[in-house]
């Protein structure tokens, strides 16, 4: 399913699926902002990802209820100092999207 606006459920995961042009390979910086967590105040995370012309989910998964933070949250990418994409979705109460939350349970979506 492709949709920016995903409901707070626990086990759902969500992101971008990234392709780049045929022949192309990058080690990208991957970051994920969002509202913080609380207890610990964490609100960016981010990992190093190879991407090629074979597509490749950049992706999130709420495996802990203290991760279920409604708000904007933004993926992004860059490789040596160039943005490759950014990507913005909005986490919501499940009730403000019943029908994506029945849906997405335990699906990933982009």
């Amino acid at each position: 399913m492709v949709t920016q606006r995903i409901p707070a459920v626990p086990g759902l995961g969500f992101g971008v699926l990234v392709t780049l042009a045929q022949g192309e390979r990058r080690t990208a910086t991957i970051t994920v902002t969002h509202p913080p967590f609380p207890g610990s105040g964490v609100a960016e995370e981010f990992w190093t990802s190879e991407l090629d012309d074979d597509p490749s989910l950049n992706g999130f998964t709420f495996e802990h209820l203290y991760e279920l933070q409604t708000g904007t949250w933004t993926f992004s990418a860059e490789a040596d100092g160039e943005p490759i994409y950014s990507v913005v979705f909005e986490v919501v109460d499940p009730s403000a999207a019943p029908d994506l939350a029945e849906l997405c349970t335990g699906v990933v979506t982009s």
